[in-house]
């Protein structure tokens, strides 16, 4: 059972179809990719960039092998290598693009998979000991295994007994954008 019809849940939607392996999508918003608004798309490898084509192999993609730059003092200059790890990963190049715009290539990933999403579903709660999704409706969904790929807030919310984790918590919907990927074995 997939939770979240954003990028990453119709990418993982995809990568199941095309493992054969069956499954069911559970989408809040009444479109898929409806909650993604900052509407680009980077690739930061040769392996990332194979990778989505061996999923939708009909996205052209541009490579930009320029040296990345930063303002300073109002100039733009050459960025220098005194970041932390984590910033490094996003200024090496090269970097691939969409020679498209954002929704014309979230359209062709989601072409496939489209069917097997649910939409207009808000998940409410989990029961970790049935292994159910309920929805504020009422809909009941079953899993073997789940895949949350929604906003973190709304799975500590739904989790009957959440794990005691600590996020700073924001009243600004901007500060929970951006991307992370967790395991989270939960249990009672």
């Amino acid at each position: 059972l997939i939770i979240g019809g954003g990028v990453s849940g119709v990418l993982l939607a995809n990568i199941l179809h095309k493992r054969g392996i069956p499954f069911q999508g559970v989408e809040k918003s009444k479109n898929l990719g409806s909650q993604f608004n900052f509407k680009q798309l980077r690739l930061y490898n040769d392996n990332s960039v194979g990778f989505i084509n061996d999923i939708c192999n009909s996205i052209d993609w541009e490579k930009i092998d320029d040296q990345p730059r930063e303002r300073k003092k109002g100039e733009w200059v050459n960025a220098k290598n005194d970041y932390i790890d984590e910033e490094m990963a996003f200024l090496g190049n090269p970097v691939y693009q969409p020679k498209n715009d954002f929704d014309s290539v979230f359209s062709k990933l989601k072409t496939t998979v489209e069917s097997c999403f649910t939409t207009g579903k808000t998940v409410e709660s989990i029961d970790l000991e049935k292994r159910t999704v309920c929805c504020v409706d009422g809909t009941e969904f079953s899993y073997e295994r789940l895949a949350w790929c929604a906003d973190l807030k709304g799975l500590l919310k739904a989790v009957q007994t959440p794990p005691k984790m600590n996020f700073k918590s924001s009243k600004k919907k901007e500060d929970w954008q951006g991307g992370i990927h967790l395991e989270l074995e939960l249990s009672q």
